[in-house]
């Protein structure tokens, strides 16, 4: 998946400033920010337990 982060100017700034000074690449860190952010809100997905069933076919 794609996602494109617009941030304004003096937060782009610090943000490139603060992957370069640290080693991270942009893309990187911000799946880590956004992969711990959700971990510690306690949010889980609710999978389908019966698997993926198909109206109308053959079941």
């Amino acid at each position: 998946m794609r996602v494109t982060v617009i941030l304004n100017d003096e937060d782009g700034e610090v943000f490139e400033a603060y992957c370069e000074a640290n080693g991270f690449k942009k893309s990187t860190l911000i799946n880590r920010l956004i992969r711990e952010h959700i971990e510690n809100s306690g949010f889980k997905l609710q999978r389908n337990l019966f698997g993926s069933q198909k109206k109308g076919g053959d079941q």
